[in-house]
């Protein structure tokens, strides 16, 4: 014990003395800084790799967004793909679609470095510790610039390491970088006052090149801390004061029109090419009159308030988006500064200068501007509802107050009768806080982040405990202990923080196995048309959401993205009767016709399940122990028609028609729209289709009948009774684990008596009855059971008819089983499209035939040369929310596929050609048609107007069958070579406003540094 005690007591000299060493002097405290915070970082992202095999991040938007994203922008960098035009986004988009994502930056270019060392997702994850590291060092050196004491800087930096503001910003990589633009900005400031002013222009440049939408916030912090810093200024003259804010706003706006060439092309495509949902406010009203005229004021709800307070005490989760109003838009903040930093800086009340004056009332200031959602709405850009991520930038400002106020007192010099006042209301607010949130927390609401909210309630007494710390010791003036506790804070702080990304696992894997895919095809593929290929996902253990960002193939995905096309929102509403914007995963399906349709030429599988893909239409391209490689047969990288149907004829066609004849249909005919196009002037024959109705529903259940009454004895109560026993021969259980689930919609749960399984070693095991369930009796098992026993009781005359649905345990994971036998099969052979028909989304899925043989379905989808008896499907997280899984229903399609052949053969075009490469797209076949209408290719990219024909001749193009590019080839034309190059709208525009601007920057600085190199003094 003595041992343990002197090790403490040496380590704490030992730091204590390095502390002190590090205020020396102002090299040695940027040494220790910089030391401290790269040793903590570094020790974290290893621990993530080693301990979880997996990298930095917080598994929100950003692994599923922008890790994707920036993967596949390095990967294009690298082999010169990158282009205006990109591919790999969904059916093809701009590349401004990325912009947001993709900052042309110092981060960017650091990850494109490091991605030559190590796989890029884990370069991008180092880049992001390396912004904090980069935001607390830039913050270190305004405060030297300020002239701050070095004791002063190295508190003040270790309090923004594990600032609220900075943490918030974590969970999304774009936002992150503002830990280090904010305080350039101060320095970019300071150097303005210096009469460096040449630099102004330019940070705005890389602000805007950063992030066009961030860069408007930028330029509003940037903004708001002149004003606070010129006034703090001495000598301070009003119109002096106006003039220099003239020209610092001027220098501003020139900067961004310096980086117009991004920013405008970005804003075009955004505004007219893209979808975003619209939000609603659910305001607070105030009603009042004033002058006799009544007046609405319109605030945030009082919960926003309340988090408001309590996010000023207690540490920021990342991803702690959530609060009391399940509200991301209005409860993403934090105000956090260390509820030490926190009762110190209100010490700023009780100090009686000029400086202490302009922050006080800068905090006033501050906090009317978080109470009117005005300022929200002007500070996101938004109209519809307003944002308060802003506040996420107020931190720094509370941290240069705290600056202010520690580098005159330090720890020890502070008046304890003031700091006891503001420890006393602080103590007064966590109480009342904490007493709502155990209040709230208590209630039975649903809340989207309620662990979250318990953890802050815990941290709220933490921080209690802390103020009463304070309040006593430094009665006692024991500063020493006071400086203790905050270390102690600091490193709770840095565990909350990083204590969702130490838990995130496998994501190093989970990139792995695309970057192996990608291997893969590379030395297989040698294809030099367009095609795409379609991955069984389910299977390979990849990422399913924008999973075709991870290679540098144009594949299938479920996609997330800010900043979708609106053009193919089309496509997943025709089919299935679907919007989808933001996020789009319906269109991620196999369907025989619809993969032909959409260039799907490849499918790859895993080696080791058998898909038993019919020969006469899927071939083994290559295959080795890992992956199977299948090419389909006919298959045509575009289509070209000659006739067409409106979208109110195919929306028709497909509530009267099955899944699969609709996406034949897409196959036949061209599909127009009538209410964008006058189709009464297209020179193509128009087309009725009848269909068939070849669809059946699947139950997610059966319902049994067949019992006898038999006396035995119960589990539970061993006298001999009547029970309803229900055999396997009825209930058709199949599979040697798992669970079964029954209720009878004649009974109530009071009307049960016992219930058990049997199995055949005559071994029996109880089932329970459940309340508040959907089902009534769940029975577990852990081999077949041959019979189900139910008491016969009063409220049954007879054995009741019981639904049962089937889960099968499988590798650990639970399976939903549907039977097959009712399905209508006419031929021994085919294939059979099964989709959920709701909002789920399939995982694995396989089919168990009539000689028990396994054959795995591909989404879904299922080629066949025998009889389909039972399907299993993989329950995934989201089925496990439902509430009612008996009324999870599947549709199957089926399909013999007689006539393919000649659908996906058009007798009327020969020697078809399709690239589409770096932004460019040729086209070319012959027509062979003899027929007096206009032909129509159809190219399965994103129909926008950005793309040009650049070859000869200029033919019209529209949006066809759903938002694809569609090209209109007049009749008589008989060889076809066409040219289109993807060219952005704004994209001139905004290169002669960045040209114009570098000029003018040129123009007004250049002679001020020739003036300054002859003279050899600064005269910019």
């Amino acid at each position: 014990m003595i041992k343990i005690k002197t090790t403490i007591t040496n380590i704490q000299n030992w730091f204590s003395g390095a502390i002190e060493r590090a205020f020396s002097d102002r090299k040695s405290t940027f040494k220790f800084i910089a030391l401290f915070v790269f040793t903590i970082l570094f020790v974290l992202e290893i621990a993530m790799i080693l301990i979880n095999n997996s990298f930095y991040n917080n598994a929100s938007d950003d692994v599923l967004q922008y890790y994707t994203i920036m993967v596949d922008f390095v990967a294009g960098l690298k082999d010169g793909s990158v282009s205006w035009f990109n591919l790999n986004n969904y059916f093809g988009a701009s590349f401004f679609s990325d912009v947001y994502y993709i900052p042309i930056d110092v981060f960017t270019g650091t990850t494109f470095l490091l991605s030559y060392l190590m796989p890029t997702e884990l370069a991008y994850s180092i880049t992001e510790l390396i912004k904090i590291f980069a935001g607390v060092m830039l913050f270190a050196y305004y405060l030297s610039l300020k002239g701050m004491k070095n004791r002063t800087i190295f508190w003040m930096s270790m309090i923004y390491f594990i600032a609220g503001g900075s943490v918030s910003f974590m969970a999304f990589p774009v936002f992150l970088s503002l830990t280090a633009y904010m305080p350039l900005s101060l320095i970019v400031i300071h150097y303005f006052f210096h009469k460096k002013r040449w630099i102004v222009p330019l940070f705005a440049f890389a602000s805007i090149l950063y992030d066009f939408y961030l860069g408007y916030t930028l330029m509003a912090f940037i903004s708001f801390a002149y004003i606070i810093e010129y006034i703090k200024e001495p000598g301070f003259k009003f119109f002096r004061f106006i003039l220099d804010s003239i020209i610092f706003i001027s220098l501003l706006l020139l900067g961004v029109l310096m980086a117009a060439a991004v920013a405008y092309p970005s804003i075009i495509y955004i505004l007219e090419e893209t979808y975003r949902n619209t939000g609603s406010f659910n305001s607070w009203d105030i009603e009042f009159a004033v002058f006799g005229k009544d007046i609405i004021l319109k605030l945030f709800q009082p919960n926003i308030y309340i988090r408001l307070l309590s996010k000023m005490l207690i540490e920021q989760k990342p991803i702690g988006f959530y609060g009391f109003e399940n509200s991301y838009a209005t409860e993403h903040f934090s105000l956090y500064i260390s509820l030490f930093g926190l009762v110190y800086m209100n010490y700023i009340f009780f100090m009686r200068d000029k400086i202490s004056r302009i922050y006080k009332i800068a905090i006033i200031v501050g906090i009317f501007m978080m109470i009117i959602p005005l300022f929200s709405y002007v500070f996101s850009g938004t109209l519809d509802a307003p944002y308060t991520r802003w506040i996420n930038m107020l931190p720094i400002f509370q941290i240069m107050i705290l600056a202010y106020v520690f580098d005159r007192y330090g720890f020890e010099e502070v008046k304890m009768k003031y700091m006891t006042i503001i420890i006393s209301i602080l103590l007064l607010i966590t109480g009342g806080l904490m007493y709502y949130y155990i209040y709230q927390l208590g209630l039975d609401d649903y809340l989207a982040s309620r662990d979250v909210l318990t953890a802050d309630t815990v941290l709220m007494g933490v921080a209690g405990l802390y103020l009463i710390i304070l309040l006593v010791f430094g009665w006692l003036k024991k500063w020493t202990v006071v400086k203790t506790f905050f270390w102690i804070e600091f490193i709770v702080a840095i565990g909350y923080i990083y204590s969702g990304p130490l838990s995130i696992t496998n994501k190093i894997d989970t990139f792995d196995n695309a970057h192996e895919i990608q291997e893969y095809l590379d030395s297989v593929i040698d294809d030099d048309t367009f095609y795409r290929v379609y991955v069984d996902i389910n299977n390979l253990g990849v990422e399913d959401t924008n999973f075709n960002r991870m290679t540098g193939y144009a594949t299938n995905t479920g996609i997330f993205h800010s900043w979708t096309d609106e053009e193919t929102n089309d496509i997943g509403y025709l089919l299935f009767s679907s919007w989808e914007y933001q996020s789009k995963n319906k269109m991620n399906t196999f369907g025989y016709y619809l993969n032909h349709f959409l260039g799907y030429k490849y499918i790859l599988t895993d080696a080791d399940n058998d898909y038993a893909f019919d020969t006469q239409h899927f071939v083994i391209y290559a295959a080795n122990e890992n992956y199977r490689l299948y090419e389909l047969v006919g298959f045509s990288s575009f289509q070209v028609y000659e006739s067409y149907m409106t979208y109110d004829d195919f929306e028709t066609y497909r509530r009267q028609n099955s899944d699969m004849a609709t996406e034949k249909l897409l196959m036949m005919s061209a599909v127009i729209d009538a209410e964008r196009y006058v189709t009464d002037e297209l020179n193509l024959r128009y087309a009725q289709y009848t269909g068939d109705d070849s669809e059946e529903i699947l139950l997610n259940y059966k319902t049994i009948y067949s019992y006898d009454l038999v006396t035995t004895a119960g589990l539970e109560d061993t006298t001999e009774r009547g029970f309803y026993r229900y055999t396997n021969n009825s209930m058709d259980i199949q599979y040697l684990m798992g669970a079964i689930y029954l209720k009878s919609d004649d009974l109530d749960l009071l009307d049960y008596g016992e219930a058990f399984m049997e199995f055949a070693d005559g071994t029996t095991k109880a089932c329970w009855i459940q309340s508040g369930q959907a089902h009534q009796i769940k029975c577990e098992f852990f081999q077949t059971p041959v019979a189900f026993y139910l008491e016969k009781t009063d409220a049954m005359s007879t054995g009741p008819g019981l639904k049962i649905r089937q889960e099968a345990a499988i590798d650990a994971a639970a399976y939903l089983v549907y039977d097959l036998s009712s399905l209508d099969i006419e031929s021994s052979s085919g294939i059979i499209n099964f989709a959920l028909s709701s909002t789920y989304s399939f995982g694995r899925t396989f089919v168990v035939d009539e000689y028990g043989v396994e054959h795995e379905c591909l989404d879904g989808f299922y080629s066949f040369d025998s009889k389909p008896v039972k399907l299993y499907v993989f329950k995934t997280a989201k089925m496990y929310e439902a509430t009612n899984i008996f009324a999870l229903t599947i549709k199957a399609s089926y399909e013999d596929l007689s006539d393919s052949s000649s659908i996906l053969n058009e007798t009327y075009t020969a020697n078809k050609y399709l690239s589409i490469e770096n932004g460019t797209i040729n086209v070319e076949y012959d027509n062979l048609s003899g027929s007096t209408y206009d032909q129509l290719i159809v190219i399965p990219v994103a129909y926008s107007d950005d793309w040009i024909i650049t070859s000869d001749i200029q033919y019209e193009t529209i949006s066809a069958s759903g938002g694809f590019l569609g090209i209109i080839i007049p009749n008589g034309t008989t060889d076809i070579d066409i040219t289109l190059t993807f060219v952005p709208k704004g994209l001139d525009i905004g290169g002669l406003a960045s040209a114009a601007g570098i000029l003018i920057y040129i123009g007004i600085f250049l002679p001020g540094w020739i003036k300054k190199r002859k003279n050899g003094v600064d005269t910019v």
